[in-house]
């Protein structure tokens, strides 16, 4: 698909590994001024230190911490850098981590309704003791979103400011050379962006079956 905009905005993925397989997460985040690669150094130096000080705390020495991706997407080719994370860096806890496609969801809310203005965070390496069946403990669930509180602030501290970035508006239908119909994402001219306002979380379980073994990223 063509390349869509999101001007001042910096797509950041956060590399991790656990049981043999590669776990990402993808967020974005606005600096009014623009990417220089010197700034996008700094935004992943930010993340690296907020994910061993903060996130790391109740998650399992299985999930390791890879490194944090940033790429200035408001241009096709514009800057881009990877920060590898200190060696040993990952979960805090001793105790063993549960399957890859555990999961607990944190909502990056908005304000505003609808898939285009939320986003969410997949957390990868909880472990058995802070689970009980299908649902994660109360104190967990909240240490997790208080530390996306935390950098949030420490995004705005240093300037910049975690958004959502839409790219697509609806479906289209499209004719495929074999006289099949599919939907299509239909692409907007330049991604809609939204500022996170707050991060919630209920302790239900989620399962990311792309996580385990032979699904893929």
């Amino acid at each position: 698909m063509p390349f869509i905009p999101a001007a001042n905005t910096a797509q950041v993925t956060f590399k991790q590994t656990m049981h043999g397989n590669v776990i990402q997460n993808v967020f974005y985040v606005l600096n009014e001024t623009g990417w220089s690669p010197a700034e996008l150094t700094n935004l992943c130096d930010l993340i690296i230190a907020w994910a061993n000080a903060e996130y790391a705390t109740p998650l399992s020495t299985d999930l390791a911490f890879s490194s944090v991706a940033a790429r200035d997407m408001t241009v096709a080719d514009g800057p881009g850098v990877e920060v590898p994370f200190p060696a040993l860096s990952g979960g805090d806890s001793a105790s063993a981590g549960l399957p890859g496609n555990v999961a607990l969801a944190v909502k990056f809310k908005t304000g505003f309704t609808g898939r285009n203005r939320n986003g969410r965070w997949f957390v990868a390496g909880l472990t058995e003791g802070v689970c009980n069946g299908n649902t994660v403990t109360d104190v967990v669930k909240d240490d997790l979103v208080a530390s996306f509180g935390i950098l949030r602030d420490n995004l705005l501290g240093a300037g910049y400011a975690h958004v959502i970035a839409s790219f697509y508006n609806g479906t289209h239908l499209v004719e495929l050379p074999d006289g099949q119909i599919v939907k299509r994402p239909t692409g907007r001219a330049t991604a809609l962006i939204t500022s996170v306002e707050t991060y919630i979380a209920n302790t239900d379980l989620d399962s990311q079956r792309r996580r385990l073994n032979g699904r893929g990223i």
